[in-house]
């Protein structure tokens, strides 16, 4: 009888060796990313001193990137261990990363523009806010967009780099801010003395309900041979920013009419200003 002779093959034995040990390391790192992800996120929920949305959005932020680098750590010491080389893996991903990066510019503005928003603490929801030309209050936000409904409730939402790019001010955290508002006088009437006007709707002014310190403005800022237009300013606290706006508006226009002093049309006043 011939004897067989088997020739063992040492290198499979090794490399499934190196595929479990590799395997087993990738859970360890895994299981470690689950239970710091964990832990933060139970620590954020339970946290009372987490209050608003800002901190909140700021340690998911922290908390998702720890959770994807760790898993990132965990592959490349899988891939070591198994004896991929791990530049060429670096300059595959760099490549792509890269490639990803020139799609989603955008989007990574944004993102990067909300992190800022989050970090600083630009405001919180409830807030009155003005960016550009647009004063309202903010209703939502996340890392790319804010929602802001302004004063005629109309919804405004605003890419995120849009809020860092342009001007923005929060009244909510001025203790106290100058409201204004324009009224066009007619100049049909004549012998209007406006210095006695000025007076008088500053003595009005002083008695509205959300004015501070009792401090009002109010001046003449354009003639022209149609109308005259009067600037009313009225100092408030920030928070109250709609309410004093209005009750400005309405009282200065209630204080014209019981004067019996005739306006002029709201269009042609903000065409003369």
């Amino acid at each position: 009888m011939v004897k067989k002779k088997f020739i063992k093959y040492k290198g499979f034995p090794d490399l499934a060796k190196k595929f479990i040990i590799a395997i087993v390391v990738f859970i360890v790192f895994f299981l470690i990313a689950k239970i710091i992800s964990t832990f933060i996120e139970k620590t954020s929920n339970n946290n009372k001193k987490i209050e608003n949305i800002s901190k909140n959005l700021a340690f998911d932020l922290f908390r998702k990137f720890l959770y994807f680098f760790i898993i990132l750590v965990g592959i490349f010491m899988a891939s070591s261990i198994m004896g991929i080389n791990i530049s060429t893996l670096l300059v595959v991903l760099g490549s792509a990363g890269i490639g990803i990066a020139l799609a989603l510019k955008d989007f990574l503005t944004q993102c990067v523009a909300g992190i800022a928003i989050t970090a600083f603490g630009y405001y919180k929801i409830n807030d009155i806010v003005q960016v550009g030309d647009l004063i309202g209050t903010v209703k939502k936000f996340d890392l790319l967009y804010t929602t802001i409904d302004n004063y005629e409730n109309v919804t405004h939402i605003i890419p995120n780099n849009n809020i860092i790019g342009d001007e923005f001010i929060n009244y909510s955290k001025n203790n106290t801010v100058f409201v204004d508002t324009n009224i066009c006088i007619s100049n049909q009437v004549k012998g209007i003395k406006y210095s006695e006007i000025v007076d008088k709707l500053v003595n009005e002014l002083k008695t509205c309900k959300y004015i501070v310190d009792k401090e009002a403005r109010v001046r003449v800022t354009n003639m022209e041979l149609q109308g005259t237009i009067i600037n009313a300013q009225m100092k408030i606290e920030g928070k109250n920013y709609f309410e004093g706006l209005n009750e400005l508006s309405l009282k200065a226009r209630d204080f014209m009419s019981k004067e019996n002093i005739l306006m002029c049309d709201f269009n042609f006043c903000e065409w003369l200003s």
